[in-house]
């Protein structure tokens, strides 16, 4: 199952509102997280289940998201999950939120609607408008390599 599908699935099945503490063993996936992907075993096109309706997938580092892009994530987080952030122990600092989702270390999977067709020059700014995404850092733990997932958020049409 490659790692489109998989996302697929999660994306299918998701009901958790708000941030992932999930470790992915690396060797699971099937294209490499530390660069973006171009290699053609990237499936740039999901279908939704239920809707038939076609979405695009990039994947993209932190610093190749467009401003457009990076905005419409953080507003999808405080659209599924400020309320949580606020009633929890850590807050809402929405500051605090953009920075991390800055970091050069975090890539971005993003789920956009509209044709999205992207000419693979790296930048996220490639048609239609987020309607998921997941963010996650390649790194290694123990001396292993790991996947942290740090968000998943989908628009309320896409939960299955």
């Amino acid at each position: 199952m490659t790692l489109c599908e998989r996302l697929a699935r999660l994306i299918e099945n998701a009901s958790y509102r708000g941030r992932l503490a999930v470790i992915v063993p690396a060797n699971i996936l099937t294209i490499d997280l530390a660069r973006d992907a171009g290699s053609p075993q990237w499936v740039t096109k999901w279908e939704h289940p239920r809707t038939k309706k076609t979405f695009t997938l990039r994947v993209l580092s932190s610093g190749n998201l467009s401003d457009r892009d990076l905005n419409a994530c953080f507003e999808l987080i405080a659209e599924t999950s400020e309320s949580d952030y606020r009633n929890s122990s850590v807050g809402w600092h929405p500051d605090k939120k953009l920075k991390e989702m800055k970091s050069a270390e975090l890539r971005y999977i993003l789920v956009k609607d509209g044709d999205g067709d992207g000419d693979g020059d790296g930048d996220s700014d490639s048609g239609g408008s987020v309607r998921a995404f997941t963010s996650m850092m390649p790194t290694y733990e123990a001396g292993q390599p790991v996947v942290y997932c740090y968000e998943i958020h989908l628009k309320p049409d896409l939960r299955g």
